[in-house]
């Protein structure tokens, strides 16, 4: 959304008003966030964005893909933007976390990841969160067991993150 016209309570419509404009010095979202996807480190980072707190600014998520044993993990680290009286400002969220399978939270409220045992099958399903500025990882909130019915239903509900390589900026240009 864009705000066009700002115009006083009871003033008749059709009467010009203030004018917006934008703010002098204030960088967009989707630049602050291309700037941190320029400076990543690693051949092998990727990132989606998505509103992890539901404060309406969608954050950056930037994942470094390592593989162990079987399993292929993201160590992830979280960038949001703070509105400020000047524009935008990029702050970095403290804290990384280790994840496998990063599924977007059906009820909005973070990220699902899990931990799967290769001697059980048994799987564990933890939330990821911002809470005061540091990434947090929960503890376990749901259990299954690879391949039942539940497993497959939690995965039916909460969708699997689709990464996108760095050089892939359209996510960035959908959000200004």
């Amino acid at each position: 959304y864009q705000i066009v016209r700002i115009e006083e309570a009871g003033q008749p419509t059709g009467t010009p008003a203030a004018e917006a404009t934008p703010e002098a010095g204030g960088a967009a979202i989707g630049e602050l966030y291309a700037g941190a996807l320029d400076e990543s480190e690693s051949g092998s980072d990727y990132y989606f964005v998505y509103d992890m707190n539901g404060d309406g600014i969608q954050e950056l998520i930037v994942g470094t893909e390592f593989a162990e044993t079987a399993f292929i993990y993201s160590d992830i680290r979280v960038y949001t933007c703070e509105k400020q009286a000047a524009g935008y400002v990029l702050k970095p969220i403290s804290g990384e976390v280790t994840t496998l399978g990063l599924c977007i939270a059906e009820d909005g409220n973070g990220l699902f990841t899990q931990d799967i045992s290769r001697g059980t099958g048994a799987i564990d399903i933890y939330r990821i969160t911002i809470q005061d500025g540091a990434l947090v990882r929960g503890d376990s909130e749901q259990e299954y067991t690879l391949g039942d019915a539940g497993y497959q239903e939690c995965g039916n509900a909460n969708p699997t993150v689709e990464w996108l390589e760095l050089s892939d900026r359209s996510a960035l240009a959908a959000i200004g």
